[in-house]
């Protein structure tokens, strides 16, 4: 069963729709949702969900992040920069760059490619540290945009939440791939979100997958390519990262692949680096351990699987 929620209007403090599992609290200008578990009753879910549109819905990631880009230039030309000519950390050229933190030093041209391959975050880049989105922005509707976003991406890391087309949000109590949207009534894949198709595209309704191309399948299962740095060894093609569950592919190097959480891990046996290195006596082309095998139960949830 998938318990799907609408958007509701500011102000709002009760339902009666949705009945006595689900209470949105007005609380300034964002909304508690109180829902209630309905795999164990007696624990309760708490969601933080800041609006993104007046209408009330949400929107899914991709969507959004293609909105924060076209507001980025606009954005970028109210940032201020330093008042003499640096250095650019990227380009290396002498420009007005926006500096923060340790010692970065960007100039507004670099900042949208190093904006994006940061996911969206502003990262330093001598430390690494992730920092407040005011740090640079200073436009509060951009900053709220991004803040929204954060909020969003957290809530679909885990493999039972869903954001439908329409934008309405989703949790799924069975876990099987074939589901209904409560609001617009679409017929759809919940993990890749694809409209359902089993004549042309033989979407298989089973448990985590559609088994077509699907979104967090993918995240676990790979082909065995050749290791760049060692041609008798195989290595994954693409890995999951055990810290954030983010998947990453091999880069034709060597087999541990450092991830935009921080973790810098073994392609083979999953574990870090520093582990891989003392548990198994290995280096980046040598072999460890077995290829270790991910699930699909490895992935969070809002409901506890019964």
């Amino acid at each position: 069963m998938v318990f799907s929620f609408p958007s509701i209007c500011m102000g709002s403090l009760w339902d009666s729709t949705l009945g006595p599992w689900y209470l949105p609290i007005e609380v300034s200008h964002t909304i508690l949702y109180i829902v209630r578990s309905f795999s164990q009753i007696n624990e309760i879910f708490i969601y933080h969900h800041s609006l993104i549109l007046q209408s009330g819905g949400m929107v899914d990631i991709e969507s959004h992040k293609a909105t924060i880009l076209v507001d980025l230039q606009d954005e970028l030309r109210k940032v201020p920069t330093q008042l003499t000519n640096s250095e650019c950390t990227i380009c290396l050229e002498e420009k007005r760059c926006i500096k923060y933190c340790c010692s970065t030093i960007i100039c507004k041209e670099c900042f949208p490619n190093n904006f994006v391959h940061s996911d969206y975050k502003i990262v330093c880049l001598t430390c690494n540290k992730t920092l407040p989105a005011e740090t640079v922005f200073v436009t509060p509707q951009f900053i709220q945009s991004l803040n929204q976003l954060d909020e969003t991406a957290m809530m679909a890391r885990n493999i039972d939440f869903q954001i439908c087309t329409c934008g309405t949000f989703s949790i799924n109590e069975t876990m099987y791939a074939k589901q209904q949207c409560g609001h617009c009534k679409r017929w759809f894949c919940f993990f890749c979100n694809e409209d359902w198709d089993e004549r042309e595209k033989k979407m298989k309704n089973e448990k985590y997958t559609c088994r077509v191309n699907c979104t967090w399948e993918m995240k676990i299962t790979y082909q065995l390519v050749t290791l760049a740095y060692n041609s008798e060894m195989k290595i994954p093609s693409r890995r999951c990262c055990p810290k954030c569950f983010e998947c990453g592919g091999y880069d034709s190097k060597c087999k541990y692949h450092g991830c935009k959480c921080g973790l810098t891990f073994c392609f083979i046996c999953l574990n870090s680096e520093a582990d891989c290195q003392r548990i198994y006596k290995s280096s980046y082309s040598r072999p460890c351990g077995n290829f270790a095998q991910q699930t699909f139960t490895m992935f969070p949830r809002l409901c506890n699987e019964k």
